[in-house]
């Protein structure tokens, strides 16, 4: 087959996937087809496989992948492996699909035009009335005075001016603080919280960006004034610190992680400019900050001494490295001393995949996967029986459909019930 035949046929192949031939198409497509049988139903049905990604989208990446198989199917009569297994996502759109690695079985959903065994996928792409949506913008704004605004129902533009500061909400949905030209009197404290089901990104006074994931809140100064920029976060947020100096120099920006069972912190950071990633959700066995750019220190919570003192453990990560502190709302038998681990060469794309619109999971079990998919779907979990204990690796569009998700995860021999906003989990 020469090339410009291979490249005609992953043509035919990706508008088939879409649902988009042609009648013509169709002919053509079925000419090759005839010859071809066996090799079309392995590309169509078991053999394709491509990187999901931040990219999930691209043409261009399923086209190659689809190129590299049918070249593996000219140089051997069959790819069937038993070790192995691969699926194709294809539904009325490629931003629709859900790769998922279990252990060494590579399994992705087939949706070519058909709907799933319950129904709740149609060939148009459409969703069953029964099923569960994802999370979206959606966020409480608390202001310093204790009123509150629902972001996601509130008008675009100025909400409210506080110490010398105008909060705007952008056309994208955005909230940004700047400077109104008054000079702030005292410090003065939002509070941004995101339920669950729910993301919303932040421009802060000083022009740091934070994004935050669901069940999440962040705790900041309307008005950055003094020696430090500082504030307190509950559950998961990117940073994207902007440096900032006054007459004696750069200005720090701090962190302080709390933890939810007592308001305290459990943490805290400290950078100047950089891009980083904290993870502390009180259901989580670790609270983990992850670097992507820059410097930061991280620090445990005090840490009462024999002697009466206190004594607190830090360490100054490097990019591509990440700390763990070992979360005492999950571990009731952790070290006393909370000793920070450090993990190098961190797949840090995978770490923010959350805030580009996908869902990852490295090495992850069932159980840590609910808990992101009870966040982001607002869901609640429980479990019957002995579930299966596999890993996963991969990742799902956060704009999937609950049932979508549900049904890659089967592949798995795991079994779901959905009772309202309940997911039953069995083996």
């Amino acid at each position: 087959m020469s090339e410009s035949d291979v490249q005609r046929i992953v043509e035919l192949l990706v508008k088939y996937s879409r649902g988009e031939l042609s009648l013509a198409e169709e002919k053509e497509l079925e000419k090759w087809k005839g010859p071809n049988k066996e090799s079309f139903e392995k590309l169509m049905s078991k053999e394709v496989l491509f990187e999901l990604r931040d990219e999930y989208h691209s043409e261009q990446r399923i086209a190659a992948a689809i190129k590299n198989r049918i070249a593996e199917n000219s140089q051997e009569d069959t790819i069937e492996s038993s070790s192995r297994r691969r699926i194709i996502v294809a539904g009325a759109w490629w931003a629709a699909a859900i790769v998922l690695i279990i252990g060494s079985v590579i399994s992705i959903v087939s949706i070519v035009g058909h709907k799933t065994t319950n129904g709740s996928i149609t060939n148009s792409g459409g969703k069953s009335q029964n099923d569960i949506f994802p999370g979206k913008n959606k966020a409480i704004l608390t202001l310093a005075g204790g009123s509150t605004i629902v972001l996601d129902s509130a008008q675009n533009g100025t909400l409210a001016k506080e110490a010398g500061i105008s909060i705007e909400k952008r056309a994208d949905g955005k909230l940004a603080y700047s400077s109104s030209h008054e000079k702030p009197l005292a410090i003065q404290f939002n509070t941004l919280t995101i339920p669950r089901g729910g993301q919303y990104f932040l421009e802060l006074a000083d022009g740091s960006k934070v994004w935050l994931n669901a069940a999440s809140s962040l705790r900041y100064p309307v008005s950055f004034i003094g020696k430090e920029r500082k504030v307190q976060l509950k559950g998961e947020a990117y940073f994207e610190i902007a440096k900032l100096t006054d007459q004696e120099g750069a200005l720090p920006f701090i962190v302080d992680v709390l933890s939810s069972s007592d308001g305290k912190p459990a943490a805290q950071i400290a950078v100047l400019g950089t891009h980083f990633n904290v993870n502390a959700y009180d259901d989580e066995a670790a609270i983990r900050t992850t670097l992507l750019e820059g410097s930061v220190k991280v620090s445990t919570k005090p840490i009462a001494e024999a002697n009466g003192s206190e004594q607190c453990e830090s360490i100054t990560l490097s990019p591509g490295q990440e700390a763990l502190i070992s979360n005492a709302s999950t571990n009731a038998a952790s070290d006393v001393k909370q000793r920070i681990k450090v993990v190098n060469d961190v797949d840090t794309e995978e770490v923010v995949s959350w805030k580009n619109g996908v869902t990852s999971f490295a090495n992850a079990n069932i159980k840590s996967i609910m808990r992101k998919i009870s966040r982001w779907y607002n869901v609640d979990v429980v479990y019957e029986g002995n579930i299966p204990d596999r890993t996963f690796m991969g990742g799902i569009p956060r704009n999937s459909a609950l049932s979508e998700v549900l049904k890659v995860l089967e592949l798995s021999n795991i079994h779901f019930k959905v009772e309202g906003r309940k997911i039953i989990v069995k083996p």
